[in-house]
Formats: structure tokens, sequence, C-alpha cells
């Protein structure tokens, strides 16, 4: 409960209090439900519906720290959208961050979750470094439906990655969505002379060497910083560039710091930046967000 309600006073109530006086704002015994008062921005609408929540009994008895998921933060992110969806309404795009902070999840399927939050059936995306094709399938699946299909373009500098990739889509992908995907022998850092001319709304890398393949060839910060400037040179408003680090391998932790300082860089009245890691295993894969508004 305590920290259901400091979420609510900190990001709640200025929400709803914004272009108003504080105090026309009621604060009741259950607290922060405020009396009828004009509430214009989309967060107002995102924050009403966090309250309905919190006060319905769902919320009043569960609300320990893993209850207040992602999906609020992402929505908060994304302005609310004008959304008047309850939390109940929206449970297929919660993103738990449980599974992160309780049970180590991978974090990869970390990163997925928050892909749903920003990709749309008919999407432009970048699987920039797509390996053995695992990240190209996912992103593959959100923007490719039955009604609408949308683009995927997967880059990689090896033969034996792009062959590894195609084979898994030919074997995990109707005809039609297997002809939305795109794949190039190409650096990361090129991608913008590819999709220079395209609305692009997500740009994933999963850098570090190819799993099970030679560990010599592999990402490096120099060429990361310059795919990282590209990205965000073609990205879209309302877009997310993606990255997945490791820091085992040699150069592992210089390209790591690489990408964060970028992601400092970038005006925050442009971006939403933050990265998520566990802080006592050194050697795990380090997550980065960097969320154009």
């Amino acid at each position: 409960m305590t920290t259901a309600r400091a979420f609510i006073s900190s990001w709640v109530v200025p929400q709803l209090s914004s272009g108003s006086k504080r105090n026309n704002l009621g604060f009741g015994k259950l607290g922060l439900m405020p009396r009828a008062s004009p509430c214009p921005h989309p967060r107002a609408t995102l924050a009403r519906s966090i309250i309905t929540w919190w006060r319905s009994p769902a919320g009043r008895f569960n609300c320990s720290p893993q209850s207040l998921r992602l999906d609020i933060i992402m929505r908060a992110l994304s302005n609310g959208a004008g959304t008047t969806e309850t939390w109940h309404e929206s449970k297929e795009h919660v993103v738990d961050l449980t599974e992160f902070a309780l049970e180590g999840a991978k974090i990869t399927s970390v990163a997925h979750g928050v892909w749903k939050r920003v990709v749309k059936p008919g999407d432009t995306v970048v699987d920039a470094t797509c390996g053995n094709g695992h990240d190209t399938l996912v992103l593959t699946n959100m923007v490719c439906i039955p009604e609408v299909l949308g683009s995927v373009y997967a880059l990689d500098v090896q033969e034996d990655a792009l062959a590894n990739t195609s084979y898994l889509l030919d074997h995990k992908l109707d005809e039609l969505q297997r002809k939305q995907v795109h794949l190039l022998q190409l650096c990361h850092s090129q991608l913008e002379k590819v999709v220079s001319n395209l609305p692009v709304r997500l740009v994933a890398f999963n850098l570090g060497y190819l799993p099970g393949g030679d560990k010599q060839l592999k990402t490096g910060a120099e060429t990361t910083l310059r795919a990282l400037k590209a990205a965000s040179n073609v990205l879209q408003a309302g877009g997310l560039i993606s990255v997945v680090a490791y820091t085992g391998h040699p150069g592992g932790l210089e390209e790591y710091e690489t990408v964060k300082q970028f992601g400092a860089s970038l005006p925050s009245e442009a971006w939403i930046c933050s990265h998520h890691e566990w802080i006592n295993r050194p050697l795990s894969a380090r997550l980065v967000f960097l969320l154009k508004r």
C-alpha cells in the first residue's frame, strides 16, 4: 500500500492537478480522488484510470510493489495516448517487471515485452544485428498479422547469421509474413542506407558475437555508436531504440558504456532514456531503452 500510495502521490496527482490549483483537490481516507475539475491533458485520463483501479477491491488489496507494472510507466511515457482503458482492460499488454526483478528472467524477454507496447501491426522495424533470427521472428509476428502487413529489415555482417535467420523464418512464418522480411548483409552502422526514407518504429540491437559462431567477430564501440546515431535519425516520434549489451567479452564493457553515454547525450525534452541491469551479476546482459518523444 505504501508504495502504491507514494506512486499515486508523486505522479498521478500532479497529472490530475495540471492546470488547476492544488487546493482544488480533495483527499479522502483512500486519498487522492480529485473533485471534478477540467483535466484536458491526456495524462490526466491515464491518471484517472490508475486511481479507478487503485480504489477498486483488486487494487486496494494487491498494491504490492510488483503490482505497479511497466504497463503504467509505458503509458506515462507515451502521454497516455488519450486512452480510457482500465488496468484490467489492457492486461494483454502488461509488461511484468517482476520477472526481471524477482525471478531474473532473460533480459531479451523483458525487451520483447516492452516492444509490444511500442510496435503495432503494419509498422516498419529494424533488427540491426539479427544473429540467429530470434528477435527478427518476434518482430515479424508483431508487425505482420493477417489483416495488416508491416516490414522487417534484418541486418548482419555474417553470412552464417543471415543463413540461420532465414532458416528459422522459413520454418516459423507463413508465406505472406516471410515476404515482409528483408535480410541484408550489412553492418549495423549502415542501417540508415536501407530505411532512410521509411518511418521506423523500432530499431533493435543485440550486441556482441553470434551465439555458436566465431567469438572474434563481434560488434564494437565505434561502429555501434555510428549505428545508434543512424537509428536516432530514422526513428519516428514515439519510436524506440532497444539495445541488449554484453560486458563479459573483450570490448563489451566499453561498448556498453558507449551506448549509455550516447543515451545520456540525448536531450531529455526529446528522448526518454533508461538502462536496466542486475547489479550483483557483473557479467549479465544489460538493457538500454531510448524512446523518442
